[in-house]
C-alpha cells in the first residue's frame, strides 16, 4: 500500500505542478479593456492575442459557474456575436464559438454583464403627458 500512495503521490506532482502552473500563467495572461463602444480581450501565453467586439455586434452574453469556479467566486462570462468566422463545422455538426471569454470575481461579472446589456438596449424615451388641472 505504501508504494501504491508514492506512486499516487509521485504522479500527482509530476502532473499537478505544470498543470498548475499554465492554468496560473493562463489565468495571469487574461485581461480586458472597456470603452465607450466596445471591449477588447487580450490573451496568450506565447503567443498574445486581442479581440475587439463592438458592443452593437453582442449578440448573447452568458454567465456560469461551475463547482470548482464558485469555491473561489469566480464566474465565466462567454460572448457572443453573429460573426461568421464562429461557425464551427465537426463531423456534420456546427456550433457557434464564442468571441470572448473571460473568468471573473463574481460580483464583476456580474457588474460586466449587466453593463454590456444595457449598451446593446437603448433606453426607452417615455413622453410625459401635461397634467390637466381643474379650477373650481
Amino acid at each position: 500500500i505504501s508504494d501504491a500512495i508514492g506512486a499516487f503521490l509521485v504522479l500527482s506532482i509530476i502532473i499537478g505542478v505544470p498543470y498548475s502552473l499554465f492554468f496560473f500563467l493562463r489565468i495571469k495572461s487574461y485581461s480586458f479593456v472597456l470603452t465607450e463602444n466596445n471591449i477588447t480581450q487580450n490573451y496568450g501565453i506565447i503567443t498574445k492575442r486581442s479581440e475587439t467586439v463592438s458592443f452593437d455586434k453582442i449578440q448573447n452574453i452568458k454567465s456560469s459557474s461551475g463547482i470548482f469556479t464558485r469555491l473561489f467566486n469566480l464566474t465565466q462570462l462567454t460572448i457572443w456575436t453573429a460573426s461568421p468566422s464562429q461557425a464551427v463545422i465537426n463531423n456534420g455538426t456546427s456550433q457557434n464559438e464564442p468571441n470572448i471569454i473571460l473568468l471573473l470575481d463574481s460580483t464583476d461579472a456580474d457588474w460586466l454583464k449587466n453593463y454590456l446589456s444595457n449598451k446593446n438596449n437603448p433606453p426607452i424615451q417615455t413622453t410625459s403627458s401635461p397634467s390637466i388641472g381643474i379650477n373650481l
